[in-house]
């Protein structure tokens, strides 16, 4: 197996690694602060704004009781316009988050595709395919009837 590519950049208070995936705009990143780190899956979202946005996902390991499960972030075309859910953000007007996808865009981490693309096979399994599978595991054929 090949090893993973991971990005590392200083942020403000800290650092953050990013772990692309196969495809553009979706990858996994760690962001590290003092002694704390949190780990998160972060995907582009559309957005109505002259920007780009995209949904941090906290893994569960990580999350603490009662805080939220994600975050959606943007940051404005120029850097000037920027937004995030988190409460540090709409407390101080900035965040770990933010500064997260400003180093991602920054860097044009969030556009790359890396060479692994290569040794995804191409005979993936068919929707049909899948829930067969999962039937056969013991799934429910259709949980969303």
């Amino acid at each position: 197996m090949c090893a993973q590519t991971i990005f590392t950049e200083v942020i403000d208070g800290g650092a953050v690694d990013f772990q692309p995936s196969p495809v553009a705009g979706i990858g996994t990143i760690t962001i590290k602060t003092g002694r704390k780190y949190a780990r998160y899956a972060i995907a582009e979202i559309p957005t109505c704004f002259s920007g780009r946005a995209v949904r941090m996902t906290k893994s569960l390991a990580d999350r603490e009781i009662g805080e939220p499960g994600s975050y959606d972030v943007l940051v404005g075309r120029g850097g000037q316009d920027r937004r995030c859910e988190c409460k540090g953000f709409l407390r101080w007007n900035h965040c770990k988050h933010e500064a997260t996808l400003r180093a991602l865009l920054t860097n044009g981490w969030l556009d790359m595709v890396p060479a692994m693309v290569d040794e995804i096979p191409l005979d993936l399994p068919t929707a049909e395919e899948v829930n067969q599978m999962a039937v056969a595991a013991g799934a429910d054929a259709d949980p969303f009837r």
